[in-house]
Order: C-alpha cells, then sequence, then structure tokens
C-alpha cells in the first residue's frame, strides 16, 4: 500500500526531503473508519512511515495463518493520516482538509500455500497528501551612499536588489535624509 505527499509553495510543486513528513495506519473496523476491536490477524511492518525524496511512502502488511475452512475471503480495512493533519508548523499547513485514506483489502486463498492480496481505497483513486508553504514575511533594507567631491542631489543614483536563488527585488531610488 503506497501513497505520495506533495508540498506546494504559491501552487508550485516543492522539492522534497526524505523523512520530512510522517504517516500512520491503523486498523479500523468498517468503511466508516470506526475502531477496530476484533482479533489481530494482520503484521504491520511499521505503523508510521515517512516519505522518501520523491515524496513517496509504503505500508507493509502482512497475513498469515488465515483459516479459510471457516470462510473463503478475509477482508481487512485501514486508515491512512498524515501526522500533524489540519494544523499549521513553521509556515507549513498539513494536510488542509484534515482528510484520511480508507482501504479495503480483500485476502483468498490460491489453494497453493499462497494468498492472492489486493486493495482499493474507499471514495478515491489514489493516496495523496497535500501541504502548503505559506510563510511570509517583509524586511526593510536601509544603506547609505556617500559621494566625495559632490554633493548628493535627489534622484541622482538608482540601486537595485538583484535575484538571489529565486528572490526578485525591486528598484528603489536614493532619496537625501
Amino acid at each position: 500500500m503506497d501513497g505520495k505527499k506533495v508540498l506546494l509553495d504559491q501552487g508550485v510543486s516543492q522539492v522534497l526531503n526524505g523523512g520530512e513528513f510522517k504517516f500512520k495506519i491503523t486498523r479500523v473496523n468498517d468503511e466508516k473508519g470506526s475502531l477496530y476491536k476484533g482479533e489481530i490477524l494482520d503484521s504491520i511492518e511499521k505503523e508510521t512511515v515517512k516519505n522518501d525524496k520523491n515524496g513517496q511512502f509504503k505500508f507493509n502488511i502482512a497475513y498469515k495463518d488465515l483459516d479459510f475452512s471457516k470462510k473463503d475471503i478475509y477482508t481487512f480495512y485501514y486508515q491512512i493520516n498524515e501526522e500533524n493533519s489540519g494544523s499549521t508548523k513553521d509556515g507549513v499547513t498539513y494536510n488542509k482538509n484534515n482528510d484520511s485514506y480508507i482501504i479495503e483489502v480483500t485476502v483468498s486463498n490460491q489453494q497453493d500455500g499462497n494468498y492472492d492480496v489486493s486493495y482499493r481505497i474507499i471514495d478515491h483513486d489514489e493516496i495523496i497528501f497535500t501541504n502548503e508553504y505559506n510563510a511570509s514575511g517583509e524586511t526593510q533594507i536601509i544603506g547609505t551612499k556617500s559621494l566625495k567631491g559632490k554633493k548628493l542631489v535627489d534622484d541622482e543614483f538608482t540601486f537595485e536588489l538583484v535575484e538571489v536563488d529565486g528572490i526578485q527585488g525591486k528598484k528603489r531610488k536614493m532619496v537625501e535624509s
């Protein structure tokens, strides 16, 4: 079972660092996500995982010793959430809509010692958690221009902040104070 993490900054997808975001899987009772109180017939390798540098994350679940003399197909449900969903930390809004995903897994016996395992995501085509980076700020840059041999005249010089690492500056004229 795998999913994807997307981080947007003003609508533009950003490069992620591996291990930046956490996702949790829990057993639930049904498609509505109600609390599971039944017998544990599965083994979840890690209940909390992190994204890789491509935004991908994956949960591995093993099933063993299922008694197919009692039923032909076993059905399991899981809920996947992002840690910090619905909150904002350090300018990042995590999963603004507080989405979670319910997964239905069916396991049947292939009669050869192997299981046929398939899953579907309830009401979605894929698992994607989208976060938005919305930090903002401003600064005031103060500088001094000196000129030897001549008095400074208002608007005689123009100064320009230049783009560095994608941040565009603005031109400002010097005003004598």
